[in-house]
Protein backbone atom coordinates (compact mmCIF):
# COMPACT_ATOMS: atom_id res chain seq x y z
CA UNK A 1 0.00 0.00 0.00
CA UNK A 2 1.27 3.56 -0.84
CA UNK A 3 0.81 6.64 1.19
CA UNK A 4 -1.10 8.47 -1.91
CA UNK A 5 -3.88 4.80 -1.64
CA UNK A 6 -4.20 5.58 2.21
CA UNK A 7 -4.79 9.43 1.75
CA UNK A 8 -7.47 9.07 -0.63
CA UNK A 9 -11.03 9.67 0.40
CA UNK A 10 -12.54 6.34 -0.14
CA UNK A 11 -9.58 4.33 1.76
CA UNK A 12 -10.75 6.02 5.08
CA UNK A 13 -10.05 2.93 6.93
CA UNK A 14 -6.67 2.29 5.58
CA UNK A 15 -5.98 6.07 6.84
CA UNK A 16 -7.09 5.58 10.28
CA UNK A 17 -4.64 2.92 10.84
CA UNK A 18 -1.95 4.58 9.66
CA UNK A 19 -2.47 7.86 11.80
CA UNK A 20 -3.20 5.40 14.69
CA UNK A 21 0.07 3.54 14.41
CA UNK A 22 2.25 6.03 16.73
CA UNK A 23 0.29 5.74 19.22
CA UNK A 24 1.49 2.27 19.94
CA UNK A 25 4.57 3.64 19.52
CA UNK A 26 4.09 6.00 22.22
CA UNK A 27 3.04 3.41 25.29
CA UNK A 28 5.93 1.35 24.78
CA UNK A 29 7.98 4.38 26.36
CA UNK A 30 6.34 4.15 29.50
CA UNK A 31 7.89 0.54 29.59
CA UNK A 32 11.46 0.54 27.96
CA UNK A 33 12.62 4.28 29.35
CA UNK A 34 12.22 3.19 32.97
CA UNK A 35 13.58 -0.14 32.42
CA UNK A 36 16.89 1.19 30.77
CA UNK A 37 17.20 3.61 33.82
CA UNK A 38 17.25 0.97 36.31
CA UNK A 39 19.47 -0.61 34.41
CA UNK A 40 22.16 2.60 34.34
CA UNK A 41 21.38 3.97 37.53
CA UNK A 42 24.80 3.52 39.58
CA UNK A 43 26.50 2.42 36.66
CA UNK A 44 30.22 4.39 35.99
CA UNK A 45 29.77 5.95 32.94
CA UNK A 46 32.90 4.19 31.63
CA UNK A 47 30.75 0.72 31.54
CA UNK A 48 27.44 1.92 30.16
CA UNK A 49 28.39 1.09 27.19
CA UNK A 50 28.80 -2.27 28.34
CA UNK A 51 26.04 -2.53 29.86
CA UNK A 52 23.60 -1.47 26.53
CA UNK A 53 25.38 -3.69 24.85
CA UNK A 54 24.45 -6.73 27.05
CA UNK A 55 20.87 -5.60 27.67
CA UNK A 56 20.31 -5.69 23.91
CA UNK A 57 21.67 -9.36 24.45
CA UNK A 58 19.42 -10.08 26.40
CA UNK A 59 16.69 -8.39 25.37
CA UNK A 60 16.75 -10.36 21.70
CA UNK A 61 17.67 -13.71 23.40
CA UNK A 62 14.43 -13.11 25.45
CA UNK A 63 12.71 -12.20 22.46
CA UNK A 64 13.41 -15.51 20.65
CA UNK A 65 13.00 -17.84 23.85
CA UNK A 66 9.50 -16.13 24.28
CA UNK A 67 8.60 -16.30 19.89
CA UNK A 68 9.69 -20.12 19.88
CA UNK A 69 7.73 -20.85 23.82
CA UNK A 70 4.32 -18.66 22.07
CA UNK A 71 4.27 -20.50 18.73
CA UNK A 72 5.07 -23.88 20.77
CA UNK A 73 2.23 -23.08 22.91
CA UNK A 74 0.05 -22.04 20.40
CA UNK A 75 0.55 -25.20 18.52
CA UNK A 76 -0.19 -27.37 21.02
CA UNK A 77 -3.39 -25.21 21.93
CA UNK A 78 -4.47 -25.44 18.59
CA UNK A 79 -4.43 -29.23 18.42
CA UNK A 80 -6.15 -29.14 22.09
CA UNK A 81 -8.82 -26.72 21.05
CA UNK A 82 -9.08 -28.86 17.97
CA UNK A 83 -9.90 -32.03 19.89
CA UNK A 84 -12.29 -30.59 21.85
CA UNK A 85 -14.28 -29.24 19.08
CA UNK A 86 -14.01 -32.78 16.95
CA UNK A 87 -15.19 -34.42 20.22
CA UNK A 88 -18.82 -32.71 19.33
CA UNK A 89 -19.05 -34.15 15.53
CA UNK A 90 -20.63 -37.22 15.20
CA UNK A 91 -22.81 -38.76 12.97
CA UNK A 92 -25.52 -38.65 15.87
CA UNK A 93 -25.16 -34.85 16.90
CA UNK A 94 -28.28 -33.47 15.05
CA UNK A 95 -26.37 -29.80 14.49
CA UNK A 96 -23.82 -31.26 13.05
CA UNK A 97 -25.70 -32.85 10.61
CA UNK A 98 -27.16 -30.04 9.64
CA UNK A 99 -24.29 -28.27 9.41
CA UNK A 100 -22.89 -31.12 6.90
CA UNK A 101 -26.32 -31.11 5.27
CA UNK A 102 -25.97 -27.45 4.30
CA UNK A 103 -22.75 -27.15 3.41
CA UNK A 104 -23.28 -30.12 1.12
CA UNK A 105 -26.06 -28.08 -0.89
CA UNK A 106 -23.61 -25.30 -1.54
CA UNK A 107 -20.79 -27.43 -2.56
CA UNK A 108 -19.88 -30.17 -4.59
CA UNK A 109 -20.40 -33.49 -2.77
CA UNK A 110 -20.22 -35.09 0.57
CA UNK A 111 -16.27 -35.43 0.73
CA UNK A 112 -16.02 -31.32 -0.28
CA UNK A 113 -18.55 -30.96 2.70
CA UNK A 114 -16.14 -32.83 4.94
CA UNK A 115 -13.39 -30.90 4.16
CA UNK A 116 -15.07 -27.59 4.46
CA UNK A 117 -15.92 -28.93 7.95
CA UNK A 118 -12.49 -29.83 8.78
CA UNK A 119 -10.81 -26.40 7.64
CA UNK A 120 -13.95 -24.66 9.84
CA UNK A 121 -12.84 -26.61 13.03
CA UNK A 122 -9.33 -25.53 12.16
CA UNK A 123 -9.96 -22.28 11.66
CA UNK A 124 -11.95 -22.63 14.66
CA UNK A 125 -9.34 -24.66 17.02
CA UNK A 126 -6.43 -21.21 15.69
CA UNK A 127 -8.73 -18.80 17.08
CA UNK A 128 -8.85 -20.14 20.38
CA UNK A 129 -5.43 -20.93 20.52
CA UNK A 130 -4.18 -17.55 19.50
CA UNK A 131 -6.72 -16.01 22.27
CA UNK A 132 -5.29 -18.62 24.58
CA UNK A 133 -1.58 -17.14 23.96
CA UNK A 134 -2.92 -13.60 24.00
CA UNK A 135 -4.49 -13.51 27.20
CA UNK A 136 -1.42 -15.27 28.68
CA UNK A 137 1.34 -12.58 26.91
CA UNK A 138 -1.19 -10.04 28.42
CA UNK A 139 -0.82 -11.49 31.87
CA UNK A 140 2.59 -11.72 31.80
CA UNK A 141 3.30 -8.12 30.33
CA UNK A 142 1.08 -7.05 33.44
CA UNK A 143 2.92 -8.73 36.09
CA UNK A 144 6.44 -7.27 34.37
CA UNK A 145 5.37 -3.59 34.17
CA UNK A 146 4.31 -4.31 38.07
CA UNK A 147 7.68 -5.55 38.60
CA UNK A 148 9.27 -2.73 36.69
CA UNK A 149 7.09 -0.14 39.04
CA UNK A 150 8.23 -1.63 41.89
CA UNK A 151 11.50 -2.21 41.76
CA UNK A 152 14.19 -0.05 43.89
CA UNK A 153 16.68 1.69 42.40
CA UNK A 154 20.42 0.64 42.84
CA UNK A 155 22.01 3.49 45.57
CA UNK A 156 23.78 6.36 43.27
CA UNK A 157 27.72 6.55 43.53
CA UNK A 158 29.18 9.84 43.52
CA UNK A 159 31.23 9.40 40.52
Amino acid sequence: MTVADASSPTNKRKTLLLNNYPEHKRGMAFFFVPLTTMMLIGMPPQRIASAMGLSNFMRVLSGSIGTSLSISLWQDRGAQHYGQITEHISPYNPTSNQYLDTVQGLTHGHDSAIAHLANTINTQAVTLATTDVFWLSGWIFLVLILLVWVAKPAPRRAF
